[in-house]
């Protein structure tokens, strides 16, 4: 299954799961409040029939107009509050209907209460038949308001069970959808890790391989996802790579025998031609010739030069502990008539243990030293060499008294075959930077200038830093 598809499918279900739940909870939500309200609505009419048999009780016993009004206001006040009830409540709990017509039946027996004469003074005369009548009237007014009482606490009762169990719902709910949401997220987090994390590690090693210029290498994944297809067009650009390198290799082959056989014969048998008939022609002729010995010992370094630049990929080796303070000594000692010529004063700092190429790192401490040697100013020159420890890479810098460079220049002279100095100012070809921007950049760091006209360089490189980095003197 492709990526995209398996992430849209569970994006989907926790979108349909919060939805449900989202609905779900909406649904208790109300469930609760309606409880709430029956709750409050039951303890109103409870409230409610208690001031009907007080207002009951003060009629008996006085008999006046003013208890009479009031209770038919407060028995509509009761049926008000009868008909706020939800009309939705739960099947086979309380019988509104039935509990309308018990309150409807308390107005009812309170206005025959009108039409005879008062219970106390049915009492009072002798005639018993209308106290009979009257305690009649009071006992079916207790019995109908005793059956409210109850069927309302019975309401009472089923609302907070009702809520109770919304509550009980809703927490219930959470807790799925808590857990569920977890379960999605690990079990994307997986996804994500086993088929994208860890195949993307695969790429970047295989990155990094290449770019050492391990050509051959092959990641050799094969799946049906995105990633699947970028590893085969990955493997496939690798073989054209390594095509095209096998190519530059045969080239470079041609270009160190094929072509320097001529070459070398050419400025050997012109500088025979020099020495033999040096004197017996005119002095523009061995000035010809003098230039053409010049322009083949000059395309012989260039062609050498070209070769050692194609192959730092290629013809690199394995990176291994190397001792930084080891290669700059190394590096001085292939200088050695250079530095005695000049005068130089080279000093060298505290320099790590680093894995790289040994003979690499070797020519580009070589080929600093030698531009700060070349492009000196009129004092001895003086190049100082250190390094420092940042996170997991390593700085260094060669420091020089020279002439300095101009700013505009500063990103130029990395760039094969760019000089900044005529031949009869400096000699070189304009590739000994380029090799060094090259050879850096094979064991992963990056390299620059700071400089400024008359106050020197310092040209800076970095390196990773290996677990037993420790300096060395």
């Amino acid at each position: 299954m492709r990526i995209r598809t398996l992430l849209s499918a569970c994006t989907l279900v926790l979108v349909v799961l919060t939805t449900a739940t989202a609905i779900t909870l909406y649904r208790s939500y109300e469930q609760v409040q309606q409880a709430r309200v029956v709750d409050r609505l039951a303890a109103d009419i409870v409230r409610a029939v208690f001031e009907l048999h007080v207002l009951t009780s003060e009629y008996l016993l006085q008999a006046t107009d003013r208890p009479r009004e009031r209770w038919r206001d407060q028995h509509v006040a009761l049926l008000t509050l009868l008909d706020a009830l939800p009309e939705d409540l739960p099947e086979g709990g309380t019988d509104l209907l039935a509990l309308r017509r018990d309150i409807e039946g308390l107005g009812t027996a309170f206005e025959d209460l009108f039409v005879g004469e008062p219970i106390l003074r049915g009492f009072d005369s002798a005639a018993p038949a209308d106290a009979t009548w009257g305690n009649a009237l009071v006992v079916e007014f207790l019995r109908v308001s005793e059956a409210t009482v109850v069927a309302v606490a019975v309401l009472a009762q089923e609302s907070r069970a009702t809520q109770d169990a919304a509550e009980r719902q809703a927490v219930t709910l959470l807790l799925a959808f808590v857990i569920g949401t977890v379960v999605l997220v690990l079990a994307m987090w997986l996804v994500v890790t086993q088929r994208v994390l860890q195949r993307i590690g695969l790429l970047q090693d295989a990155i990094r391989s290449v770019e050492r210029g391990q050509l051959d290498y092959r990641i050799g994944l094969r799946s049906d996802d995105e990633i699947g297809e970028v590893a085969v067009a990955f493997d496939a650009m690798a073989a054209e790579v390594e095509r095209s390198q096998k190519e530059l290799e045969q080239f470079a082959y041609v270009a160190s025998h094929d072509l320097q056989e001529p070459l070398r014969m050419v400025a050997s048998y012109t500088e025979l031609l020099g020495k033999r008939y040096r004197g017996n022609l005119d002095d523009r002729a061995d000035k010809y010739i003098g230039y053409a010995v010049d322009g083949a010992k000059r395309m012989q370094a260039l062609i050498n030069d070209l070769l050692t630049y194609s192959r730092i990929g290629t013809r690199g080796k394995p990176f291994e502990p190397t001792d930084c303070g080891a290669v700059v000594r190394e590096a001085i000692g292939n200088l050695q008539s250079s530095v005695d010529e000049s005068g130089a004063q080279i000093v060298q700092g505290k320099l790590p243990m680093l894995r790289a190429d040994r003979m690499q790192l070797v020519q580009v401490f070589q080929n600093l030293i030698a531009n700060a040697i070349r492009y000196r100013s009129e004092a001895p020159p003086r190049i100082e060499i250190s390094a420092e420890r940042h996170a997991t890479t390593w700085t260094f810098s060669v420091r020089d008294n020279g002439i300095g460079i101009a700013p505009e220049f500063l990103e130029r002279i990395f760039i094969i075959f760019q000089r900044l100095h005529s031949r009869n100012e400096a000699d070189g070809n304009g590739i000994g930077l380029a090799i060094v921007k090259k050879i850096v950049e094979r064991h992963g760091g990056q390299v620059w200038v700071e400089s400024q006209p008359g106050q020197g360089s310092t040209f800076l490189f970095t390196l990773r830093a290996a677990d037993f980095g420790s300096p060395t003197p």
